[in-house]
Formats: structure tokens, sequence, C-alpha cells
């Protein structure tokens, strides 16, 4: 069916949002095309859920209407009740099935079934029982489902449109219930995006106003007719099809329009612990309760903590090695700066850690683009996501010794210099003029704080370990291994010279490298810093504060639960 449907689209510049809406394939929907999503607050409109169900069932039930008048059921007893019921049942599950039954569209299936069994049994049933039905067999399903930030926010979404409209006895327009729901979603689920994402579109409610009627109207039933006729005969479904493509196209024109100003209106913001969120949904619910409540707006005072900036503290540093696989992410962070050396892992194109990783954490740390981007080399485990980094990030400062397409980039040569809030950087290795020759061009960053040094050697080898200690290298309190840990690499003298309290590394888990190398593990070990490494601890943390020593933080062990790896012995 999808081969039959990507056929006819031949090639359509829609025909990504035309096959997410028609069977729930998004293949063929780009990073770029998601990250657009995400700004404009339109990526619900993409997975499949009660508005797209809502529509499967409907023309399902037009059907089973239409089909009244030609089958000879006419006179039966309640077979004009029945059949069209039956008859979006049926076309709501088949949907569900091409979508994958995922977690919203259970949700929206158990609510379409209670629903029509209340009409077909005429007892009442609250909404807010179907709800709790849904979640029930949601759980039932798919114990592992509130693990996943689908839902959440589809569960979030429908209790909040119910505690909207449910208490008001007369009926609302639509226009006028579209703005409600708008705002009320708008406000309950921006902690729950802050929770999962670490951001709000804030040009949702606006963008929403207008793509929701679009789509529920024109493109998604467009495309779930093609779906549903393409089986039978696909020259049927080219109209339709034709139209869903024509109308996903100017949605997506219109996206590209507005993508700018929703980048500069989106709320960044650290992901918050659950506790906050919480609070933050349960102040959001409040400020939705009827007029005249005396605790409507104390719900505000609840959603305060969650938008407070978590900054580090005056004269405090933060590193913090991301898991981004067999390559090398860092972050460094203090007061009012942001530094991200390397770009981790990536195909050079189209493929890379920069998406799934390395933008959620800049925006973790409540920064929308770091102030400057160092490239230590361009081996594609650390400079693979410099394609994305360049076009999320149009305004950072980016240093690369190698030319890379459309990129606007300065050289990173000793002796380079510059300062922070009270802390220092300086390159100390390439020199200018040196040629480039692969690992040992890594560019070599050190940097001074009131709490600690930190050395960053990315790729090096002994040859340019030996370099530096010719040149004077002195101690520092963090080294991250160079080479990922390799034995061509971290050789005696100069672990002797840095004698640092904490080493990192970053390598992929099981990687067919071995890394890191046994006799390395094995060298930091005697030195008295055992080597801390991504794949046995998560992404690790390094808190640097004046006059104590640092603090180390892993990931694997701050959210250690049943169904994760263990940490390894030498994890914080």
């Amino acid at each position: 069916l999808a081969e039959r449907l990507e056929q006819a689209l031949d090639d359509h510049p829609a025909s990504g949002i035309v096959m997410a809406l028609a069977m729930a394939e998004r293949s063929g929907l780009t990073h770029d095309d998601w990250a657009r999503f995400r700004l404009t607050g339109t990526s619900h409109l993409f997975a499949i859920s009660g508005l797209h169900v809502g529509l499967a069932a409907s023309l399902g039930f037009l059907f089973g209407k239409a089909a009244l008048w030609v089958l000879p059921v006419r006179g039966l007893l309640r077979a004009g009740l029945v059949l069209p019921w039956l008859s979006g049942l049926a076309t709501a599950a088949w949907y569900a099935a091409l979508a994958g039954f995922q977690t919203s569209t259970r949700r929206a299936l158990v609510m379409l079934i209670v629903l029509a069994l209340v009409r077909l049994l005429a007892r009442p049933v609250g909404a807010g029982h179907g709800l709790l039905l849904a979640l029930a067999a949601v759980l039932v399903l798919n114990p592992l489902a509130p693990l996943g930030a689908g839902f959440w926010l589809s569960f979030v979404a429908v209790a909040t449109l119910i505690l909207m409209f449910a208490p008001r006895c007369g009926p609302v327009s639509p226009t006028r219930g579209l703005l409600l729901a708008q705002a009320g979603l708008a406000l309950v689920l921006a902690p729950v995006a802050l929770f999962w994402f670490q951001q709000v579109p804030m040009m949702g409610m606006v963008t929403n106003l207008l793509a929701i009627p679009w789509v529920s109207v024109g493109v998604a039933p467009a495309a779930i007719m093609a779906a549903m006729l393409a089986p039978v005969e696909a020259t049927i479904a080219r109209f339709p099809l034709f139209v869903a493509a024509e109308g996903a196209q100017l949605l997506a024109s219109g996206l590209k329009l507005v993508e700018g100003l929703a980048a500069s209106l989106a709320l960044s913001g650290a992901g918050a612990n659950v506790a906050l969120t919480a609070a933050a949904c349960l102040g959001a619910a409040l400020m939705l309760l009827p007029r005249g409540c005396p605790q409507r707006w104390a719900g505000l005072l609840l959603m305060v903590p969650l938008l407070l900036p978590a900054w580090p503290r005056r004269d405090e540093v933060r590193l913090e090695m991301l898991d981004v696989g067999q390559g090398l992410s860092i972050l460094v962070e203090e007061r009012g700066q942001l530094l991200l050396y390397d770009a981790g892992p990536g195909d050079g194109a189209s493929w890379s850690m920069v998406p799934r990783t390395i933008s959620p954490a800049i925006a973790a740390a409540g920064r929308r683009a770091p102030d400057r981007i160092i490239i230590s080399h361009a081996d594609l485990d650390h400079a693979g996501g410099l394609g994305a980094l360049t076009q999320r990030y149009p305004d950072a400062q980016i240093f690369f010794n190698t030319p890379a397409p459309g990129a606007k980039l300065a050289e990173c040569h000793a002796p380079l210099t510059w300062a922070g809030q009270g802390s220092v950087y300086r390159v100390l290795h390439p020199s200018r003029g040196l040629p480039y020759i692969g690992n040992d061009s890594s560019c070599v960053l050190s940097i001074r704080t009131r709490g600690g040094t930190i050395l960053l050697t990315g790729d090096v080898g002994t040859a340019i370990e030996q370099r530096l200690l010719l040149l004077g290298l002195d101690r520092h309190d963090v080294l991250v291994a160079g080479h990922h840990g390799s034995r061509s690499s971290s050789h005696d003298a100069f672990l002797a010279q840095v004698a640092p309290d904490v080493a990192l590394a970053s390598a992929g888990f099981a990687n067919r490298f071995g890394l890191p190398h046994p006799d390395i593990r094995t060298r930091y070990r005697h030195l008295g810093a055992p080597l801390m490494n991504t794949a046995d601890c998560g992404a690790l943390r390094v808190h640097l504060r004046p006059g104590a020593d640092p603090v180390v933080r892993s990931a694997r062990r701050d959210k250690r639960a049943i169904w994760h790896w263990p940490p390894g012995p030498d994890c914080p």
C-alpha cells in the first residue's frame, strides 16, 4: 500500500507529509522537517491521534450511512444506528493498524469504542470515565508506555479538553471553542514539553489556529481517503491524493515562512524534575477553572519555578560530556557563556547526533545556541554534526581548521585566547602554519577557571603530547583522555605532568575498537584518577567551584532504573 501511494505521489515535494498522515509512514520527513514542526508547535498533527482516528471513523460512519440506501436493511430494528457505527469503528481500527497502534492511537481508539457503546447501548458514560478506560487499556497493552513523551502529551491534552469543556452547560461556537482549546492546551502542555524537549513553541497557538482546520478539513481527510481507496483501485485514489499533496505543500510553505520567527520566540529551559513539572501542570489546571474560583490565579505561582533558569552559580563552571556513542561532544558552561567542543558522530550529510542529543542538551542549559563551537578535527566522529550545527545555530562562532561548505569558520590555532566570566580559554595546539595531519592536528584547548582547570585534547597522540610538554604544559584538574582512551595517547610522562583528579573518555557501548583500552584504564587507575567513560556511565557532568574539589555525576547513576544497563565500577 505504501509503495502504491508513493508511486502515485511521484516524488511530490510534500509526499513525506502525505505519507505521515495517510499511513503514519514518517521516513519521508527529514530532521529539518521535524525541527520545523517542533518550533511551530505542529508536530502533533503528524502523530496519529484523536484527530486522525476521528476523521477515519467519520469517513467510515458516512460510508455506513450511504450503505443504508443500498443494502436491504433500512427496515431492520436499529440498523440505521448500528451499521454506521460499526463501519466507523472498522475504518478507525483499520487506520489505527496502519499507524502501528501507537500510544495516542490506542487512546483515541478506546475512547471511540466507549463512545460507540454509549450510543448503541444508550447508557451515559462521562468523558472522564472514557479517558480512564483508555488509560487502563493502554497500560495493559504496554506497561512501559509512560516512559515515552507521547503518552503524557496525549493523555494530558485530552484531560485538559475535558476539564475545559465538560463543565460547560451551553454550546460553544466553533471559533470560540478552537480559541479556548488552543489557549488551554498551550498552557497545560508547556510544562510537559519543557520536561521532555526542553523547549516550548510559543508560536504554537497561532500556527495551530490555522494549521489544525487546514489539516482536519482538507489535507488529512483526503490522505486517509486515498489510503482507503488505494487497495481497491489506485486510479480512484489519485484525486484525493493530489488534493492532500497540494494542501500539504501549502502547509509546508506556510510553516517555512514563520519558522524563523517561531525559532526566535521559542522558550528554552532546563528539563525540570518530575515534581516541578507536576506542580506546573497542576497550576495550569487551576488557572483553567471556571471564573469565580478563588484558587484560580494561585496556579500561576506553581508555574513560576519551572521558568527559572538553571544557570551555574557565580564562579561555577560545568563540563558535560554528552553520551553520543563512538564520538565526542562536550559542553562547557559558565554564567553567560556556553562552549560546544566537537559535534559528535554523523555521516556529514543527513544523519547526526545533533537533533537527538546535542541540541536538547543545549536547550536544557537554558540557551538558544552556544556562543562558540570548536571542532577539534575533521574525522566524522568529531565533526559529523557540523552541518546540522551550522543550520541550527547560524550565529554561533565556529572554529575549525578544515574548510566546510556553507559555513563561516574561524581558525583554531595557538595562541588563540579569550576570556569568559572569570575563566580563560587558550588554544595550545596546533600552531599556525603546521600542515593538517588528521588526529594530531586536533585543536587542544586549556580552560582555566576559578574552580579548577580543564584540558580537552581531541584525538592527539603521544607525539603531540610530548610537544605540549616541551611547550610547558602544566597540571590540570580535569583531563579528557586523547583519542577516546586509545593506546596511541595518554603516555606516562604526559599523565605524570598533567596529574588530573578527574579523567574522562567518550566511547560507544561495546564499540568495535575496544575503547577505552584496558591498558589505558589501568594506567589512569594507577595514577589515582580512574577513567570514567560514557559507555559505562552515560553522560558525565563535572562541577568546578572555587575552594572545592571537582564534583562528578553520571547519568547512569543519577537516573538509574531497573531496565537500564548497570553503571560501570568507575562511574560516580
